[in-house]
This record gives structure tokens, C-alpha cells and sequence, in this order.
């Protein structure tokens, strides 16, 4: 999986090079919207709010030097996703966000792309987030298809629009008009990745209503995705909530119980499954994707499995990742989403 740490230095650059914000002129600004809000009186509760509270957490771990995301335990929160959270520090979004709230409209009102929202989570009382990507031809009160993913081990937390899978994927879902959230797993009180599990499982279903709550989606065109660590996610949240999802696509996933707990697959038979593994992979073994497979046709399940053949002479897919990187290839293009949106409940 991967592996990546991102330094800030003294200043940070955002977006198109607009503007250079360090931290102390990002938290001057993040501090005005917060004191805008509190004379007009918005709610602690509001997105407003909670979006600005939680950017002003974030700059004070900066502050502190705790700038970096990578795929060890933290104990204190990381900058969830840096593209996201650069483009919210500019001083142009904050006052969208500020003026929304101060006319009663969601914080996110008429802002489309790639966005980080927060929430309080029901598990803790925490000030969380997640993220999630508006098609640009958002034009509400259409209703719109909704995938959610599922990051893997190595991304830590949410999504590295850097990697090219994922930077792939938000293309597809501009283009093909999807909504895209992608929750974040949380370490259970034993210092271990829950993935999806527990009070992870919680929060994925929490962000799912609010998700819900705020933007027009399709409830029977509701997918469910997720790479490597990801992939047992899908697997697990799939066969604990199968009345959710028109189809679930677990890439690189786990699911016979040698690191996690073990998936009922019976629990699939009525859901629509793509699978997508690497034929090499020394992470988790192309035998995961196979047995699923095999085992979800005995059962009667509509079922698909890609296998993505691996040289052991490519230094990037077989030397740096072990062949393991299957979701390279299985968010490339349209494919992947095409294939879920050929399905759709009937509620």
C-alpha cells in the first residue's frame, strides 16, 4: 500500500497558486469566519461551524509540527487529505462557506468538486470528517447515484488524490455524474485499524445519512468500493448492511478471516459483486479474489472477477508494490463505475 508523508514548510501553497497561506495567516483567517459566525449567531452544530473548527484543529497540529500522514497509528489527528484541505484555506472559499451559514443555506451551497465536510460522530462526541466529491453539472434536486469508497492501510486516512487510481476515479465520477464520499476508518481503543468494523462501522453509517441529508441521491443507485484494507470493508459492510448497496466492488480485498474477522458471503447472494485482483500479489493472495469468487457462483450470485495479470519484471507494480496495486488498474477509466451503475434496486 502506500506510503506517504507530507511535510509542510513554513508556508503553504494553495490550489493554482492563488495564495500562500502560513500557518498563522490560516488560522487568522479560519479564526474571522469563526468570529463572523459566532456574532450572527450560528449554531455550534452548523457545518459553518464545524468545518472551520475543525481546519482550525488542523492548523494548530501544524503548528505543533504534526504535518504528516502516513500508515502508523497516530494519536493525534492527521491532515486528512492535504489537496482538500488547501483549496478550504483559501480565503475566497472561507467566505463562501461564511456567507452560506449566514444565510441560513448548507456551508457547501452551490461549491462543487472535491470537499472535505465535517460532522460530530455519534460513537464519541468527536469532531470528525470525511470527504466527498460533487460532479461539477451538479444541478439539484436531481437525484444523483452515490458511491462510496473505502481507502486502504496505507492511505491512513481518506483519499491521496495524488495516487493515480484515485485521481482516475474522481475523473470517472465527474463523468459520469456520481457523487463520491469516501468515510474514514478509525483506530479501535487496542491501537488496531477497525477498518470498517465496530465503531468504524458506526461512523461509515452515520456519513452516509448525513450524506443523504444534504445532497440528492438516488437511494437505489447506492454502491459501496474500497482498495485492499478497503476491500475487506466492502466485503464486511456489505454482507452486515446488504439492503444498502445495488452492488459492491471489493478491490485486493480480504475477507477469509487471516487478518480480519472472516466475511459471511452468504450474506452476498443477492448483491451484485465485481471483483478485482492482481494475479502476484504477495499482500494479500490473488486466493482471496478466487475462492470469493468461486463460492458467491455456487451459492447463485450474480458475480464478476477481473484478474489483473502482474509481471514480475515491472519494478513499479511488482517491485515497489508487491503486485498488490490492483487498484491501478481497477479505477482506470470508467470501467469499475460503469459496471456498478448497470444496477440499481427496486425499493
Amino acid at each position: 500500500m502506500f506510503l506517504y508523508i507530507l511535510i509542510f514548510a513554513s508556508a503553504i501553497s494553495c490550489i493554482g497558486g492563488k495564495t500562500t497561506v502560513t500557518p498563522s495567516a490560516g488560522e487568522n483567517v479560519i479564526e474571522k469566519g469563526i468570529q463572523v459566525l459566532e456574532k450572527y449567531g450560528a449554531p455550534k452544530t452548523s457545518q459553518g461551524m464545524l468545518i472551520l473548527n475543525r481546519y482550525r484543529f488542523y492548523l494548530s497540529e501544524l503548528e505543533k509540527g504534526h504535518a504528516y500522514i502516513d500508515w502508523r497509528p497516530y494519536t493525534t489527528s492527521p491532515i486528512n487529505n492535504a489537496t482538500v484541505f488547501l483549496r478550504l484555506m483559501d480565503q475566497g472559499m472561507i467566505g463562501k462557506i461564511v456567507k452560506n451559514t449566514r444565510e441560513d443555506l448548507d456551508a457547501f451551497h452551490g461549491i462543487t468538486g472535491f470537499l472535505e465536510r465535517a460532522y460530530v460522530s455519534v460513537v464519541d462526541g468527536s469532531l470528525d470528517s470525511y470527504l466527498v466529491y460533487i460532479p461539477h453539472s451538479f444541478q439539484p434536486p436531481q437525484k444523483y447515484p452515490l458511491v462510496v469508497m473505502l481507502h486502504g492501510y496505507g492511505d491512513s486516512a481518506y483519499l491521496n488524490p495524488l495516487s493515480p487510481a484515485h485521481f482516475d476515479f474522481l475523473k470517472a465520477c465527474e463523468k459520469r455524474r456520481v457523487i463520491m464520499v469516501a468515510p474514514c476508518a478509525r483506530y479501535n481503543p487496542r491501537g488496531q485499524m477497525s477498518t470498517s468494523m465496530e465503531d468504524a462501522e458506526t461512523d461509515i453509517l452515520q456519513v452516509l445519512d448525513l450524506v443523504k441529508q444534504d445532497y440528492p441521491v438516488d437511494e437505489n443507485r447506492i454502491y459501496l468500493t474500497g482498495l485492499s484494507m478497503g476491500g475487506f470493508g466492502t466485503y464486511w459492510l456489505a454482507s452486515r448492511q446488504p439492503e444498502l448497496f445495488a452492488a459492491i466492488a471489493p478491490v485486493c480485498g480480504i475477507w477469509s478471516g487471516t487478518h480480519y474477522t472472516r466475511v459471511n458471503l452468504d450474506a452476498l447472494k443477492d448483491i451484485p459483486v465485481l471483483l478485482v485482483h492482481g494475479d502476484l500479489d504477495k499482500t494479500v493472495p490473488v486466493s482471496e479474489s478466487r475462492t470469493a469468487f468461486e463460492y458467491l457462483q455456487s451459492i447463485g450470485a450474480e458475480v464478476e472477477y477481473r484478474e489483473i495479470k502482474i509481471s514480475q519484471d515491472d519494478p513499479w507494480d511488482y517491485g515497489i508494490f508487491g503486485g498488490h496495486n490492483a487498484w491501478d488498474y481497477a479505477y482506470m477509466g470508467t470501467s469499475l463505475l460503469d459496471w456498478l451503475l448497470e444496477h440499481k434496486q427496486d425499493r
